[in-house]
C-alpha cells in the first residue's frame, strides 16, 4: 500500500508570475522534486480540461476582490496519466501599494475520499431497495460511526414521534441519535427505544450487510409496546409482593439469616443457634415485634421467591420447590395454596394470562 502524500504547500509570486512548489506537492502528482518547475503552468496545464473553466473563473474572483479565498476541487494530471481529486486553497496578500504581490496555499489529495464516495453511491443502488422492501422502519448508515445514508418510507413516518424537532437524520450519526445503541462490530445486535410520547416502544435490530456490502449495516424497528408493558407489569407485581422485613435493630441478625439461608432448608432451630437464642425466647421476641413467627418469615421469602420463579422462568413446580428451600414438592405446594388460594401450577396459568391479556390489549392501543 503506497504511503499518503502529505498535503502540499504553494507560494505564488504574483508579480514575477512564479510558483514555489513544495516536494509534497510534486510527489502527490508523483515527480520528485527536481522533475517539476516553479512556472504557473506546471500547475495550470495539469488542470483536467473540463475543470479549467470553472478554476480560472475562481481565480479572477478572488483576484477581482469578490471572495476573501481562492477555493477549488478539481483533477490534476498524474504521471502515471490518470487523474487525480484535489482541493486547493489559497489566500493573497497585498503590498503598501494595494497590489496584490504573494499568494500562499495548500493542496490536498481529495481521490480516496472521491473514490470511497463513489463506491457507496453505486452500493446505496443496492440497499435502498433493500430498506424500501422491509414493511417497516428501517434504515441504512455505515460503520464505524454509523453514518445515516438512507430512511425507508415507514421510518419517515415514525421520525416525528421519535424527533419532533428534529427534520432530517441523513448524514447525522445513529450514535449521537441513540446513546444507548452498542458499539457497530460487525455483528448483529439491538437496542430498545422509546418514543418520545411514551406511548410506544420500539426495539432496534441492527444487522451488517453481506461481504458484497461490506461496512454497512441495515437497522430495522419492530414494535414491542405490549412486550415491555407485560416486563413492566410483571415488574410491578414483583415489587408488591417483595418481602419487607421489619427495621429494628434487635432483630437484624435475625433477618440477615433467614434472607441469606431460607433456600437451604432452614428452619426455627437453625436461626435460633446462628443469633445465640433459644427457639422459645427467639419465637416470642419475633412474634411480639411483628406479629409472625420465624417459620411464618421463612414460608414468607420462599413464597416471594417461588412467585418469582413461576412467573419469570419455565421451572416445574418441582425444581421450584427443591430452589426456594423444600424438600418435598408435597409440602410446597400445600403451603404455596394456604398462603395463595390456589396451587402454583393454577396460580402461575393465571397469573401469566393476565399479563399476556394485558400486554395484548397495549398493543391493540397503540396500533390503533
Amino acid at each position: 500500500m503506497a504511503t499518503p502524500v502529505k498535503d502540499g504547500l504553494w507560494e505564488w509570486n504574483l508579480l514575477k508570475n512564479t510558483i514555489t512548489f513544495s516536494s509534497e506537492w510534486k510527489a502527490m502528482l508523483g515527480y520528485l522534486d527536481a522533475e517539476i518547475g516553479n512556472s504557473p503552468v506546471e500547475w495550470l496545464h495539469r488542470i483536467h480540461p473540463e475543470d479549467v473553466e470553472g478554476v480560472r473563473s475562481r481565480l479572477t474572483a478572488h483576484f477581482g476582490g469578490q471572495t476573501a479565498d481562492f477555493h477549488s476541487e478539481h483533477r490534476l494530471l498524474h504521471r502515471d496519466g490518470s487523474y487525480r481529486w484535489v482541493k486547493v486553497r489559497g489566500h493573497s496578500l497585498t503590498n503598501e501599494e494595494g497590489i496584490r504581490h504573494l499568494m500562499i496555499g495548500f493542496q490536498v489529495d481529495l481521490t480516496p475520499y472521491r473514490q470511497s464516495l463513489s463506491t457507496i453511491q453505486m452500493q446505496r443502488i443496492t440497499i435502498e431497495p433493500i430498506a424500501d422492501a422491509i414493511p417497516f422502519p428501517a434504515l441504512i448508515m455505515t460503520e464505524p460511526d454509523g453514518m445515516i445514508l438512507y430512511l425507508n418510507q415507514q421510518w419517515e413516518e415514525l421520525l416525528p414521534r421519535l424527533f419532533p424537532q428534529c427534520q432530517e437524520l441523513i448524514g447525522q450519526s445513529y450514535r449521537q441519535i441513540f446513546p444507548a445503541a452498542p458499539d457497530l462490530n460487525g455483528k448483529a445486535c439491538c437496542h430498545d427505544i422509546e418514543t418520545q410520547d411514551h406511548d410506544q416502544w420500539l426495539r432496534a435490530h441492527i444487522y451488517p450487510l453481506n461481504e458484497h456490502l461490506q461496512g454497512f449495516y441495515l437497522v430495522c424497528l419492530v414494535d414491542i409496546t405490549g412486550h415491555k408493558q407485560v416486563e413492566l407489569d410483571l415488574q410491578n407485581f414483583l415489587a408488591t409482593t417483595k418481602v419487607e422485613p421489619p427495621v429494628q435493630p434487635s432483630l437484624t441478625k435475625v433477618f440477615s439469616f433467614i434472607e441469606a439461608n431460607y433456600r437451604e432448608g432452614i428452619a426455627l432451630k437453625d436461626v435460633a443457634k446462628a443469633v445465640g437464642y433459644s427457639a422459645a425466647y427467639l419465637t416470642s421476641m419475633v412474634q411480639q415485634a411483628t406479629g409472625k413467627t420465624v417459620n411464618q418469615w421463612i414460608t414468607e421469602y420462599r413464597m416471594a421467591e417461588a412467585r418469582l420463579l413461576l412467573l419469570k422462568t419455565n421451572q416445574s413446580i418441582q425444581q421450584i420447590a427443591f430452589s426456594v428451600g423444600y424438600k418435598g414438592v408435597e409440602h410446597f405446594i400445600r403451603q404455596f395454596r394456604q398462603n395463595h388460594a390456589s396451587p402454583p401450577q393454577v396460580w402461575r396459568k393465571e397469573h401469566l394470562k393476565q399479563l399476556n391479556k394485558h400486554g395484548q390489549k397495549t398493543t391493540r392501543e397503540s396500533n390503533n
